[in-house]
């Protein structure tokens, strides 16, 4: 049996900032980009809808709270972790809560434009 791919002809999401959901987190998750099998991998359903669809983002990470991961993780409690925090974390604790995901255009080797998920800001409260 053979599986049969193919690259989306929609149109691609550009360049910007978009409001999203934490979806779903998985951990212990391989890459075809990296030989090991640790990472994380975080869902992003975006809150509006773009050409019909609510896109979904993927952010593929390792398990540090570093980067992007610690980005994420203190948009979506709209402060900075604490040390006991950052010593430990159930990435769980951010499932339904809604951040700003940076994203901009990039390219595979082979030329394949994809969004690449740039950094995560809080979303303010109207009242802020």
């Amino acid at each position: 049996m053979s599986t049969l791919v193919r690259q989306k002809t929609e149109q691609k999401l550009g360049d910007g900032i978009y409001r999203a959901v934490v979806a779903d987190v998985e951990g212990n998750v391989g890459s075809v980009f990296s030989s090991r099998r640790d990472l994380v991998r975080v869902a992003l359903d975006l809150a509006d809808e773009i050409d019909g669809r609510r896109p979904r983002l993927w952010l593929v990470c390792s398990p540090n709270l570093e980067g992007r991961l610690q980005a994420l993780v203190e948009a979506a409690l709209r402060r900075k972790l604490t040390t006991e925090e950052a010593e430990g974390f159930e990435l769980e604790e951010i499932l339904g809560k809604e951040v700003n995901v940076v994203v901009a255009q990039a390219h595979t080797r082979g030329g394949f434009p994809y969004a690449r998920i740039i950094t995560f800001f809080p979303v303010q409260n109207s009242t802020e």
